[in-house]
């Protein structure tokens, strides 16, 4: 259904309708699945958010998962709860949506997979009956069958990610249910979730474990060898056609900007931010107008201070601009520093303009946005991928933003750096030393040879280190 005329059309075909509907409104019309248009009702849920409905549930598949996300009951409420949790993170609200929308995915499909294990031996009559703890062995059969890859064989075909997400939905579904139930005062339906988090507390490592080893070797290993890792002469081929395209796009002043060339010119920036700072594929992507405007305005920077730098730093200082914004987590922000080759690009990309020209919604308060009056930003992994792509990189499945902070992070490493400056680093990457050395920096294995290996060659080589080790 239009949310506008309110007339019923075909799904395949309401970008369609949407066109026509849209041209002498200001307003932008919605498709409501005509599943939305049945009453979801029952003693604890009588009504379904504008908010959540609009930006959750209109957006699923019309497939057998789509379906059940929109109908059952327990999953709708687990879905609210959710999106009322995280919803308050406002520059994030895209990113909630998508989460929101795949628990309330995974959720489904394993609901419909314990159904065909359970069978007709129990009745099962939304997704909280996989809380209850006589059900615990079809659950964990469920598990097993959604995260095994069926044409493989043994350990490889473990989908462990997968795996290790389910146990932390699960936890967070019978959190949600049993507030549900406390809230309706079924005191006994509420003691029942609590024993069934208990059987699956005791059952953790016999249930996750597998996955669990296989993410840890996988992260100490397939994740941090150099062979992995992005080329430097792709690095460097990206680079130079990145600047290249950008310096073509904005050469011309009185430039017609159309949708096209505006998507084209949004991906090359974003880029080229992404991977020059080495942040998150997400980061860099949810970058607002505001944000942009305060790293113009130098508003994070102090004029004395800059004032009173050196020579050197005052040159740093006119290449650069500055803004800050929230990175993983709730806790802290992360810089995204603006080199100058970028600045006329992103003057572009502002314009209010151009955006009109190029069909930017007027009300989008992103930087980089989706197109066709959407109200949500690019995903900054896929417009990495277009760039590679357009720049014929040989390797471009290795040049995303996570294997460059990989990069990144293994190259700052081995350099002679003041501990003072590795601090401020870890600051910009928005992680710790520990993580840093754990996970995203690959093995010093050079140093290990030449510095580690020498030391241990010339003890093994000489017998007088033997003598006096024998002597204490």
């Amino acid at each position: 259904m239009c949310t506008h005329c309110n007339g019923f059309f075909s799904r395949a075909h309401f970008w369609r309708h949407k066109q026509k509907c849209q041209a002498d409104s200001a307003d932008d019309p919605l498709a409501i699945p005509v599943e939305l248009m049945k009453p979801l009702s029952d003693n604890t849920h009588t009504n379904v958010p504008v908010e959540f409905r609009d930006n959750v549930l209109r957006k699923f598949s019309n497939d057998e998962a789509g379906r059940m996300c929109l109908t059952d009951k327990s999953i709708v409420i687990v879905g609210r709860r959710l999106y009322d949790k995280m919803k308050r993170k406002q520059d994030k609200l895209s990113e909630v949506a998508k989460s929101v929308r795949m628990d309330m995915r995974r959720l489904a499909t394993l609901f419909i997979t314990f159904k065909q294990v359970v069978g007709n031996n129990c009745e099962h009559e939304d997704a909280s009956s996989m809380l209850v703890r006589s059900n615990f062995q079809a659950l964990e059969d469920a598990i097993n069958i959604r995260c095994t890859e069926h044409e493989q064989e043994g350990d490889e075909g473990l989908k462990a990610g997968l795996k290790i997400s389910y146990y932390y939905l699960i936890k967070k579904f019978a959190k949600i249910v049993k507030v549900t139930h406390l809230q309706s005062g079924e005191d006994h339906k509420a003691a029942e979730v609590d024993k069934f988090t208990d059987v699956l507390a005791l059952n953790h490592n016999i249930l996750f474990g597998d996955a669990l080893y296989k993410i840890n070797k996988r992260r100490q290993t397939k994740l941090r060898r150099p062979e992995n890792l992005p080329q430097e002469e792709d690095c460097q081929k990206l680079r130079d056609y990145t600047l290249k395209r950008m310096s073509e796009l904005t050469a011309d002043e009185y430039r017609v900007w159309s949708s096209t060339d505006y998507c084209e010119l949004r991906d090359l920036v974003l880029s080229r931010l992404t991977l020059f700072n080495a942040r998150r594929g997400g980061e860099p992507a949810r970058l607002t107008m505001a944000e942009w405007q305060e790293a113009v305005a130098d508003s994070w920077l102090d004029s004395t201070a800059v004032a009173d730098s050196s020579d050197v730093d005052k040159e740093l200082f006119k290449e650069f601009k500055i803004t800050y914004q929230t990175g993983k987590g709730n806790n802290h922000l992360v810089p995204i520093l603006f080199p100058s080759d970028t600045i006329s690009a992103m003057e572009k990309l502002t314009d209010s303009t151009v955006r009109n020209f190029a069909g930017i919604h007027h009300n989008n308060l992103y930087t980089f946005p989706n197109s066709k009056h959407s109200m949500d930003h690019v995903s900054g992994w896929h417009s990495v991928h277009r760039v590679s792509t357009d720049a014929n990189i040989k390797c471009p499945e290795l040049l995303n933003p996570t294997k460059m902070r990989h990069l990144v992070s293994t190259l700052y490493a081995a350099r002679d750096v003041p501990e003072q400056d590795r601090r401020l680093f870890y600051l910009h990457m928005g992680h710790s030393e520990k993580v840093n050395t754990a996970i995203y920096q690959a093995p010093l294995s050079h140093q290990e040879v030449t510095k580690v290996g020498f030391h241990l060659q010339q003890i093994d080589q000489s017998k007088q280190a033997w003598l006096i080790f024998l002597k204490l």
